[in-house]
């Protein structure tokens, strides 16, 4: 099992089950074994009963006084419980008037001593015995020697006994499922730290703040504290990667401005070529930076300053921008990326003759339509490859949707170009990987 629940689960259901057949094989064999001394205490009294209602009269015989023995069921015609006094010659000198299947034979022993024992009757049941053998001393100096025996195939007390046992077992079963119960919530209660720690560090994968460590337990206070310090020391790498592409990028670039100013077609095309790799690599460094590192970004508001922008850039009239995203619509992605996918995506609208833009957010994808010229392609999505371009009288290098396609596939995305519904060009951007919240879009602005 690789669930710890269901280790302890399984441990606990182990030990109740344990403790439940130890209690009640404990309790039952106390219970039984109190039942037996009771029993055979009962049965003594009995005895002793019907020997304090035995007399001798003045020819030797022996006589017991019907109403005063201690049980009234030996003077009725009914079964279960039998007396007898047997002499020392095995002559029976008084019996009961109960009766029962069939008495077995008495022992001869020696004075005062007990004998007691089960005994199997001839029907097949059994039944608890018990006789004293005792000696009346007569006024003459005699002695009369008998046996009282008493035999008890009575059935209820265990009857009871086996009422008490499923009665015992049943609470027992049903307390140890209230355990159970119990236990499992103090079993959910204790392992929720763990469960709100693996939701922080989900949450902190996608890119939120570093794991909390208020109610957390001191016992997992130092793995917090070394995940929200490998968090923060893998931001910083990531961080400190993409400055120093930037800063080598910067420096690069006067040199290679100065080396294409030297009108040396040899010159230029390796400078070029540097500029290019430059470019290339600098992209590669930002598709591979992890989105799960980065903090969200609101997306709405990205989308009105690349449309400010491109209305300073692009100044004809008739210039509209609707924005038709939630405002609280966030992406967990680069803010930097993002605005060099939506710059992109909206300059070649705006290159290519569109007047308005319409960018909406529907079922975690982004649609962003024009009605310029759209593609004239078949295939429009072959635009998507670096250096495929599509109108060669217009100003680029092909490489603008190319970015955008790698950039949204580093965010686990895609991107599909088509017609949108005025004839111009629509470009479906996936972002359901790292689109954190989306309620109800706004009004379009």
């Amino acid at each position: 099992m690789n669930s710890l629940s269901a280790r302890l689960i399984a441990g606990s259901l182990l030990v109740l089950t344990v403790f439940v057949g130890l209690t009640g094989l404990a309790v039952s064999y106390s219970v039984y074994q109190r039942a037996e001394q009771a029993a055979e205490d009962r049965m003594e009294g009995l005895v002793f009963g019907i020997l304090g209602a035995t007399e001798v009269d003045a020819s030797g015989e022996l006589l017991v006084r019907m109403g005063e023995l201690p049980e009234r069921t030996l003077a009725l015609d009914s079964a279960g419980l039998y007396a007898e006094i047997v002499g020392a010659r095995g002559k029976r000198l008084w019996q009961s008037r109960s009766i029962i299947d069939s008495v077995p034979p008495v022992q001869q022993t020696r004075i005062g001593q007990w004998q007691r024992g089960l005994v199997e009757l001839k029907n097949g049941e059994r039944a608890r015995r018990m006789q004293l053998q005792t000696v009346w001393e007569l006024d003459n100096g005699d002695e009369l020697p008998f046996i009282v025996h008493v035999v008890d195939a009575r059935t209820d007390d265990a009857r009871a006994l086996t009422r008490f046992t499923r009665s015992l077992w049943a609470t027992l079963l049903g307390a140890a499922a209230v355990l159970l119960a119990l236990q499992l919530g103090v079993l959910r209660a204790a392992l929720g730290p763990l469960r709100r720690l693996g939701q922080d560090i989900d949450a902190m994968s996608n890119g939120d703040q570093a794991v909390s460590e208020n109610d957390i337990p001191k016992e997992l206070s130092p793995l917090v504290g070394s995940i929200n310090a490998l968090h923060a020391r893998e931001r910083q790498r990531h961080e400190s990667y993409r400055h120093l592409l930037n800063d080598l990028a910067h420096n690069l670039k006067t040199p290679l401005a100065i080396l294409g100013n030297l009108n040396d077609p040899r010159v230029d095309t390796q400078a070029s070529s540097m500029q290019r790799s430059i470019d290339r690599y600098l992209q590669r460094a930002a598709t591979e930076t992890t989105t799960t590192l980065s903090a969200p970004v609101t997306l709405l508001p990205v989308l009105d300053r690349v449309a400010e922008s491109m209305r300073k850039l692009y100044a004809h009239d008739g210039l509209g921008f609707d924005h038709r995203v939630p405002a609280d619509a966030t992406l967990r992605v680069p803010e930097a990326d993002l605005y060099e996918v939506i710059g992109n995506l909206y300059d070649n609208a705006c290159k290519y003759g569109a007047s308005k833009i319409v960018t909406r957010l529907e079922d975690s994808k982004l649609y962003i339509e024009d009605n310029g010229k759209g593609f004239d392609s078949a295939q429009p999505d072959t635009l998507l490859r670096r250096g495929m371009r599509e109108d060669t009288r217009t100003d680029g290098e092909g490489i603008g949707l190319a970015s955008v396609s790698q950039l949204v596939s580093a965010w686990g995305g895609t991107v599909s170009l088509g017609e949108s519904s005025s004839g111009g060009a629509c470009c479906v951007l996936d972002v359901g990987a790292v689109l954190v919240q989306r309620t109800h879009p706004t009004a379009p602005r």
